[in-house]
């Protein structure tokens, strides 16, 4: 698909993300996949694509195959989709061309993957690009980072916030939710005498939620992956 690390060049800067270049590692990872049945998050390229789920269970000649989960038949026939996946304490994430016929989906592996840096819910930096935003109170504010667990966003000095508050959270001008959020840690923005860092975590999140936030996040993989 033409894609090269240096698609991922702002997010490199931020040790995020690291390619697999050893062809041989690359192949043993796809090989693991396969032989323990491990799923994989998948997101059509195409725009209000959902988040599906794939079964790895065989890796042949550069080919993943699968089975597709839950509802077949609205998942994409021959498309472009972007993937993750975990492998012990690593995540992966990659594009590629995927096939499907009934619950049988047959994915390349030629494009580029790329190692996620080790944490749980890691926060990916939100490019100007993205409309996303948090409203707490009557302010809005734009976010500097997401994850399915959380955001970090940039207040001024004298915003008052409590430890435990509500906001609503809104994504590309179409997602909104009203979320519990607690504030984890605050501290000065080395960038702004006049403002703070906010880190927050969201609480009694549903998991229809949850797999939402996981799907803005795979989107924002994709504007880094186009760019």
């Amino acid at each position: 698909m033409g894609h090269h690390a240096a698609n991922f060049e702002e997010m490199q800067a931020q040790n995020i993300f690291l390619e697999v270049k050893d062809s041989l590692e690359k192949a043993r990872l796809f090989e693991t996949l396969a032989n323990n049945r491990v799923e994989i998050m998948a997101k059509s390229l195409s725009p209000g694509s959902l988040l599906f789920t794939l079964k790895a269970y065989q890796f042949e000649n550069s080919q993943l195959r699968c089975l597709a989960k839950g509802e077949v038949a609205m998942l994409p026939v021959d498309d472009d989709v972007i993937l993750q996946f975990q492998l012990g304490a690593d995540k992966y994430v990659f594009q590629a061309r995927m096939k499907r016929r009934v619950d049988l989906a047959h994915v390349a592996t030629s494009s580029p993957l790329f190692r996620i840096q080790r944490r749980a819910d890691f926060r990916i930096r939100v490019p100007k690009s993205f409309s996303a935003s948090l409203k707490i109170r009557d302010a809005h504010f734009d976010l500097l980072d997401l994850s399915a667990g959380g955001c970090k966003i940039q207040v001024e000095k004298s915003f008052v916030l409590d430890p435990v508050f509500s906001g609503e959270l809104s994504l590309r001008k179409q997602e909104h939710m009203i979320l519990q959020l607690t504030r984890r840690h605050r501290g000065p923005d080395p960038s702004s005498n006049e403002h703070d860092l906010v880190g927050l975590q969201f609480t009694d999140i549903s998991e229809k939620s949850k797999n939402l936030l996981a799907g803005i996040v795979m989107d924002i993989y994709r504007e880094y992956l186009r760019k």
